[in-house]
């Protein structure tokens, strides 16, 4: 009997533990395809949803992901443009485009349609749009090809340039998402404008109303003197202003007409300007 007993006690002994080894095996088979189905359906709701916004240095929240941008800013000198260039870049990957940069680049790098420009520039002659185009089709063209959006700030500028980009983007098979038109009174421009105060060496630029130095006409930095661009004067940017007027009117007339036109207070704050450029680009983009 205490034979029987005793083999009666290792057999349970051993079914307790068989139980045990079955019951850890479950429990670890069962948290491992548990967790699997979690992360398929985490990357399936992901997918659904799209990127989630992040937020980015200036506040301004951008998407990882996103399709390229292409955009054009219209406004005269002092508008703003250049402020908003980089946040929009910052908030949609895209290449801010200014006409003058694009100008000295070519013209540095000895591009073909640099050295035509160039030579136009030596001889007296103003750069014709033909050279341009140009110049803006070699620096698009690497941007398109890794699907990279960009601003034209700057361009087109006359109906005959709108036209020559219009063709230029239905050759590629492209198209733009928005057109920014930063309106202001000339007034203001004028005041804007004939106040700057600009650092030569460092290029640190201020203003006598809006971002005066702490010692009058003195770089904060160097203690340098500060400078006035020769251009920076009232009858000149007068002069300056009549004819962009004159010029982009057409232009902007005809981007109304095709519904992608969107005209910004440019007197407004940094931020509203920036969340009214912004709405424009998401409305644009659910048509």
């Amino acid at each position: 009997m205490a034979s029987q007993t005793k083999v009666s006690n290792e057999q349970k002994w051993w079914l307790v533990a068989g139980v045990a080894a079955v019951t850890v095996v479950g429990g670890l088979t069962y948290y491992l395809l548990n967790k699997k189905r979690q992360q398929k359906q985490a990357t399936k709701e992901s997918s659904s949803k799209g990127a989630q916004p992040s937020e980015s240095k200036t506040g301004h929240k951008h998407h990882q992901h996103h399709s390229a941008k292409r955009l054009i800013f219209i406004g005269p000198p002092g508008s703003g443009k250049g402020t908003q260039g980089p946040l929009l870049k910052e908030r949609y990957g895209v290449e801010h485009l200014s006409m003058g940069d694009l100008l000295r680049a070519a013209v540095s790098r000895g591009t073909e349609n640099g050295r035509k420009a160039k030579a136009a520039m030596d001889a007296g002659k103003l750069v014709t749009d033909d050279i341009v185009i140009g110049i803006i089709r070699d620096e698009i063209a690497p941007l398109d090809a890794r699907g990279v959006g960009y601003i034209l700030d700057g361009f087109p500028r006359t109906h005959k340039q709108m036209l020559m980009l219009e063709d230029m983007l239905e050759q590629s098979g492209h198209h733009l998402d928005a057109v920014i038109h930063f309106a202001i009174d000339d007034g203001e421009l004028v005041e804007r404008i004939c106040g700057r105060l600009i650092h030569k060496s460092s290029g640190r630029t201020y203003h006598t109303k809006f971002n005066p130095p702490k010692a009058a006409g003195k770089d904060d930095v160097t203690g340098e003197e500060l400078t006035r661009r020769s251009d920076d004067n009232e009858a000149t940017l007068t002069a300056r202003l009549k004819a962009f007027h004159a010029e982009t009117a057409p232009v902007i007339d005809h981007y109304r007409t095709k519904s992608i036109l969107t005209t910004i207070d440019a007197s407004q704050s940094i931020d509203v300007c920036f969340s009214s450029i912004e709405g424009a680009i998401e409305r644009n983009a659910r048509r």
